[in-house]
């Protein structure tokens, strides 16, 4: 029944010219429908580097989007004078900070003070641009850049996985030559990025290859230094993998990591977590789909996907994840201004290894306000935490980056008080790399007994 029902969908969406779906195809579709994704799993591989199964995701999600937005309950709603309107043409930024401005007048102040963080900052440095003398603090934390095209979004956060990688990677490759002992030294130097990009490219071990390529995302994947803290114990089983011979520690859970639905799971996102992020994505692209102009059809997005793979290798999965639903979104896009103000002293947090989005981000976001000043926390994790952190109880790297988060959430602190700015480029430093030997693993699983280090289930 459900492969009828997908087969009929596709023949009203791509006319009864197109060539029937193969026993293959509806085989591809169904995994990525019970994944709400590209799956990354032991039986399919690792499908965001398979051309089939993107062109076959490119697909799903243009009909999901094509059927969302005409869905009646989105286009019932109706002005006074009865003409009916469609509610996807009112999700993007401009309409976000119209309805600010309507709750500032609304409760009788002159200006706003506003802390963006993520996608806040697109908010924050649009309802600044659009209502400057509206405008008093300004905090952009986790910079999304001022200037908004299709690609964007995608192309900055396939960019941050990619700094979090390399900067594992150099902390391992440079553990053998600072003098650094036995128990110090990464297990998976020399060359790490080509061990784990040969083992991710592997189609003769999909499980070993699904599993590493899940081990280096789940150090990738939150807003704070949780998952950082596992990069030791992820290099560990990546080396062992690559050891011929070499047994797999059991906190590696290889099966677990790289397990697959059964074909007779449920359609979409299992676990909850895949569930917000499938979410956040649908919502993102009605947000990025209006707000910004350009769209890809399928031959032109497996053009910039091969450009982008050879570039960016194991991150292409973020520029895909992101880029799809964006470029396939079927309203007319209502561009946003190029965001930005030269009287207003916004603070500009950037963060050198934040997964979500590219440092390049804060640079041109600070030009864009050039009244402001650019501070720089060398840290991981998306955007800053808006508090402050006790160092009693972190290990490994956590003490460092707490005392940098801490250094920074001071001048932060001090700006909303004051208005007094940083000094323009100041940066709360990592005085240590990241520590990823046997001695940090040790210190990982003592400190995170109860933890997984597959962290996103995907």
């Amino acid at each position: 029944m459900q492969v009828e029902r997908l087969k009929n969908a596709l023949t009203d969406f791509m006319g009864e010219d197109a060539p029937e779906p193969s026993e293959e195809d509806i085989k591809i579709m169904f995994a990525i429908l019970r994944y709400g994704g590209l799956p990354v799993d032991g039986v399919h591989g690792v499908t965001y580097l398979n051309e089939t199964y993107v062109r076959w995701y490119y697909r799903l999600v243009q009909l999901e989007s094509t059927l969302c937005t005409d869905a009646p309950r989105y286009n019932s709603l109706r002005k006074a004078d009865g003409q009916a309107y469609n509610l996807f043409r009112y999700t993007g930024t401009e309409d976000l900070a119209q309805d600010i401005d309507v709750f500032r007048r609304a409760i009788g102040q002159n200006k706003l003070s506003i802390y963006g963080l993520s996608y806040g900052t697109v908010v924050g440095s649009n309802y600044a641009t659009l209502f400057p003398n509206h405008t008093d603090r300004l905090v952009l934390d986790g910079v999304i850049p001022p200037v908004l095209e299709t690609h964007t979004l995608p192309t900055h956060q396939q960019k941050g996985y990619s700094n979090v990688f390399e900067a594992v990677f150099t902390d391992c490759f440079e553990s053998l030559y600072r003098n650094a002992s036995e128990e110090e030294r990464c297990p998976l130097a020399p060359s790490p990025s080509s061990k784990v990009q040969h083992m991710i490219n592997d189609r003769t071990n999909l499980t070993r290859a699904a599993a590493v390529a899940n081990y280096f995302d789940n150090i990738a994947c939150g807003n704070d230094n949780a998952c950082i803290d596992g990069a030791p114990a992820t290099v560990a089983c990546a080396a062992a993998l690559y050891s011929k011979g070499a047994q797999t520690p059991e906190y590696c859970n290889v099966s677990a990591v790289s397990e697959a639905k059964p074909e007779n799971a449920p359609l979409g996102p299992g676990t909850e977590n895949d569930r917000f992020y499938e979410t956040q994505k649908t919502i993102m692209s009605a947000v990025i789909g209006l707000d910004a102009p350009g769209r890809y059809g399928e031959e032109a997005l497996i053009a910039l996907w091969q450009d982008q793979l050879r570039a960016y290798g194991m991150s292409v999965r973020h520029y895909i994840e992101w880029m799809v639903p964006c470029s396939t979104w079927p309203m007319y896009s209502k561009p946003l201004p190029p965001a930005g103000n030269e009287r207003i002293p916004a603070l500009v947090i950037g963060n050198l290894h934040d997964q979500a989005t590219d440092f390049g981000g804060a640079q041109l976001m600070r030009q864009a306000f050039p009244s402001g000043s650019l501070m720089t926390y060398q840290g991981f994790g998306h955007c800053l935490a808006a508090r402050s952190f006790e160092v009693v109880g972190a290990t490994g790297s956590e003490v460092n980056s707490v005392q940098s988060i801490n250094h920074c959430k001071h001048l932060i602190d001090k700006y909303l008080e004051t208005l007094e700015l940083p000094f323009d480029g100041h940066a709360c430093h990592l005085y240590s790399p990241l520590s990823l030997g046997p001695a940090a693993v040790e210190r990982y699983l003592q400190s995170h007994a109860n933890d997984s280090i597959n962290r996103r289930g995907r």
